[in-house]
C-alpha cells in the first residue's frame, strides 16, 4: 500500500509544539547550527529582499544558549559539544518567516542529540543509556534534521580518528535506525513498535550536508542531492531513496553552512580552525561578515512540506 503524503506540521493557534530532532555524528555542527539559528534575526534584517525576513524568539534553555553564543562569538571560543553526560538538550523556538506579509509561523522543540548517539547505533550490545534516546527519536519526533558532513570522527579509546569509508558508515547507521530498529521486538514492546511505525509514516527527514563553506562543497550547494550527496555519499543516498518504506516526499536533501564565506567575491570559508585536527573544532572568523547558508530551509520544509524559495536562507 503506498504511503500517503505527510501533512504540514506548521503550528496553528492552540496546537502543540512540534518536535524536530537534530542528529548527526560527532563534530557535524549540530549545536553550531542551533546557535546560528538563534543569531539569524539580526542577520535577516540586512537581507536585500523581503522573502528572507525571519524572527526567532526563544525561552528557557534556548535563551541560555543564545547568551552562550554571544559570549562565544565575542571571545572566539567554541561552544561546548553536547555529550551524553550533559543529557538531552531541549530548545524551544518560535520562528516567524516574512512577519510583515503572509507569515509562516513554526513553533518547535528542537532536541540536540549527542554525537555518541550516532556511533552507539552500530553496537551489537546496544547500551541501556541509548535505548530511551532511540525510542524518543523514533516515536515522538515530527521531523529530523540529520547533519552529515563528508567526514566523520569516531571515538577509539582515548583518541578520535576519521572513519575511513564514510559512505558505508552512514549507510549502516541508517539501515539500523530506519530499517532494523523499527521492527526490533527485542528492544521495543509491541505497543512501542506500533507507535514507532505509525510515526514513521508521518515524519519528515531532512538530510543536510553540513560545513559547506569548504571550497570543494561550496560551489555545489545549490543542488545538494545531485551535486553533494550523489557525489560524496551516493551509496547512502541510494539506500535512503530506494530501500526505505518512507514515501518520496518524506525525505529531502539540503546544504548547510553555519559559518558561510566572506562574500560573493571572496569565497574563503569564514571559519577559524582552532587546531590542526578536525576534533579541535572551529569558530566563526569575522562576525561582521557572517553570511550563513541554508539555516531555515530544512526547518521550513519539515514544517510545511514545501521548499523555501531561497535555498540560501
Amino acid at each position: 500500500m503506498p504511503l500517503t503524503a505527510a501533512a504540514p506540521i506548521t503550528t496553528l493557534p492552540g496546537e502543540n509544539k512540534k518536535n524536530i530532532y537534530i542528529i548527526g555524528p560527532r563534530a557535524s555542527g549540530k549545536t553550531t547550527f542551533l546557535a546560528a539559528l538563534l543569531s539569524i534575526t539580526n542577520y535577516s534584517k540586512n537581507k536585500s529582499h523581503d522573502r528572507g525576513k525571519v524572527t526567532v524568539d526563544t525561552k528557557g534553555l534556548s535563551s541560555q544558549l543564545k547568551s552562550k553564543v554571544r559570549d562565544s562569538w565575542q571571545t572566539q571560543r567554541p561552544l561546548e559539544p553536547t555529550t551524553f553526560d550533559s543529557g538531552l538538550q531541549n530548545y524551544e523556538f518560535s520562528i516567524t518567516i516574512n512577519p510583515q506579509y503572509k507569515p509562516t509561523e513554526i513553533e518547535l522543540k528542537a532536541k540536540d542529540y549527542a554525537g555518541e548517539f550516532f556511533q552507539e547505533l552500530l553496537r551489537t550490545d546496544l547500551s541501556t543509556q541509548i535505548k530511551p534516546y532511540l525510542l524518543d527519536c523514533l516515536k515522538n519526533a515530527n521531523g529530523w534534521i540529520v547533519l552529515l558532513p563528508d567526514f566523520c570522527l569516531q571515538d577509539k579509546g582515548n583518541e578520535f580518528t576519521l572513519v575511513k569509508d564514510i559512505d558505508a558508515f552512514y549507510r549502516s547507521v541508517f539501515h539500523k535506525l530506519l530499517s532494523e530498529f523499527p521492527k526490533n521486538d527485542y528492544i521495543f514492546s509491541p505497543d512501542e513498535l506500533t507507535k514507532i511505525q505509525d510515526n514513521l509514516r508521518k515524519m519528515r527527514i531532512a538530510f543536510v550536508m553540513s560545513k559547506c563553506e569548504r571550497g570543494e562543497l561550496w560551489t555545489r550547494r545549490w543542488e545538494p542531492e545531485r551535486d553533494l550527496f550523489q557525489v560524496h555519499l551516493n551509496n547512502t543516498r541510494e539506500f535512503l531513496r530506494k530501500n526505505l518504506s518512507l514515501s518520496k516526499n518524506q525525505i529531502s536533501f539540503f546544504a548547510l553552512s553555519s559559518f558561510g564565506v566572506f562574500s560573493e567575491k571572496d569565497s574563503r570559508p569564514n571559519r577559524l580552525n582552532l587546531g590542526e585536527n578536525l576534533q579541535d573544532g572551529a569558530m566563526i572568523d569575522k562576525t561582521e561578515k557572517w553570511r550563513p547558508f541554508g539555516l531555515v530551509s530544512p526547518l521550513y520544509w519539515i514544517a510545511t512540506g514545501k521548499r523555501w524559495r531561497d535555498p540560501s536562507f
